[in-house]
């Protein structure tokens, strides 16, 4: 394969590395303009949204004299996450934030066949071998430019490109759907727990209905609710995790980490390494289906359910919550995930380099309604419906991204020829 270099096929560069809102003259706002940082590209996705920082209008326009567009590859470069892109689906009213660049593409070459070209091993090593820095790699834009490209006819980039890029489209609409279901699934926690508008017996609305409330600590409850003063009540066990390294090689059991848990709503199990351990650790730490699982150190207070039929065992940075009724884990988890519980975490957290938890600050000094168990059933088949759907999506996905991994060095080296239905592919 004949290869020339990226700068023939580049039509401009974006980098605006050393920007920030100071320099510019402003400051950073809870509103506005997103600002995208490496810190949110990871697995070819946009990640932990909700950190961004965001900068006014006026301000985007002096930090960005050109949009982003559709078609441009974003590339992380440098840090520990060096490597990483995305590829735009759509033009994007965001600033290019610390350790990004973005490759823009002219007309003679396929953008997306220059994003999975640069995904594969061979286009990894061409970014490695021109990074600079021993410790943290990182590249710069005069070495960027001269990075090896395939030499392709355009209809076998189109190929390629529409066949990898069918594959991704799946798995970012699978992803769109879970994202729909989360927040369907947290509208119903708020509607019946929130509100007390869950569905009495006759199918209406609880409390608009006329359902009949009585006085708590916590203010007016439904009657049959009970209050308890610390969430520990209703635990049968609550323990650290396994102190142990994580290793990509499949020995041992999954090892849940906090990184594995704070991406989103529920936990692809893909991403997820190994750990070897010995039968009496498997015991105490291995993960039962309805086990809630809570971010210690980190990301403190980030909260996952386990759902799976992988054995699993969960890391030291984590507690382990396991109730004695698992009939309230889907309230009791979402409950965590709600206002209430993550404004009573920040205030417990400490810890002057890193905040930190111990097991009592997560689990003591909340008073809680608790619903009766018919309710909490009733939860459970609702929830556990779109849960059931979300890991699906999720399964589905994997399956999706392994079959795209073993297909893209066949493709790019010309081994294979796979042709896509012409319905499946979007417009680029």
């Amino acid at each position: 394969m004949d290869y020339q270099p990226i700068d023939d096929v580049i039509e401009i560069i974006i980098d605006r590395r050393g920007i920030t809102a100071t320099k510019l003259g402003g400051k950073w706002r809870d509103k506005g303009i997103p600002v995208i940082s490496a810190n949110n590209i990871r697995n070819g996705q946009f990640i932990e949204m909700d950190s961004l920082k965001y900068v006014e209008k006026e301000l985007y326009h002096k930090w960005m004299p050109l949009k982003l567009r559709k078609g441009d590859v974003l590339l992380v470069s440098e840090g520990a996450t060096f490597g990483e892109l995305l590829y735009l689906q759509n033009d994007l009213d965001a600033a290019l934030g610390q350790r990004l660049f973005a490759l823009r593409c002219t007309d003679i070459y396929n953008k997306r066949f220059l994003y999975y070209y640069l995904k594969s091993k061979v286009g990894q090593h061409e970014l490695y071998s021109r990074t600079t820095g021993t410790s943290v790699p990182g590249i710069r834009q005069s070495e960027l430019r001269k990075i090896r490209v395939p030499k392709v006819d355009i209809r076998e980039q189109d190929r390629v490109a529409e066949t990898l890029g069918a594959i991704d489209d799946k798995i970012l609409l699978n992803k769109e759907i879970n994202d729909i279901f989360v927040e369907i699934s947290q509208t119903i926690f708020k509607h019946w727990f929130v509100d007390f508008e869950f569905p009495d017996e006759e199918g209406k609305p609880y409390k608009s209905s006329g359902g009949e409330m009585i006085e708590s600590e916590l203010g007016k409850i439904p009657k049959g609710w009970v209050t308890i003063s610390n969430i520990s009540e209703l635990c049968e066990k609550i323990n650290y995790g396994y102190t142990k390294s994580a290793s990509t090689e499949k020995v041992g059991l999954k090892f849940l980490r906090v990184t594995d848990i704070n991406k989103g709503d529920w936990i692809n199990w893909n991403d997820v390494p190994y750990c070897e351990i010995e039968d009496d650790d498997k015991r105490k730490y291995i993960l039962e289906k309805g086990d809630i699982i809570v971010a210690r150190m980190a990301d403190p207070g980030k909260v996952a359910i386990f759902e799976s039929e992988i054995p699993a065992v969960f890391a030291s940075y984590l507690i382990r919550i396991r109730l004695r009724n698992p009939k309230f884990a889907y309230y009791l988890y979402y409950l965590m995930k709600s206002a209430y519980y993550q404004d009573f975490i920040l205030g417990a957290a400490s810890g002057s380099v890193q905040k930190n938890l111990n097991a009592k600050g997560l689990t003591s000094g909340l008073p809680i309604a608790l619903p009766n168990e018919e309710l909490a059933d009733k939860f459970n088949a609702v929830i556990g419906n779109l849960r059931s759907k979300i890991d699906c999506n999720v399964s589905e996905s994997e399956i999706l991204a392994r079959i795209c991994d073993s297909l893209l060095p066949r493709l790019m080296s010309g081994k294979i020829t796979v042709s896509v239905p012409k319905e499946m592919v979007k417009t680029r």
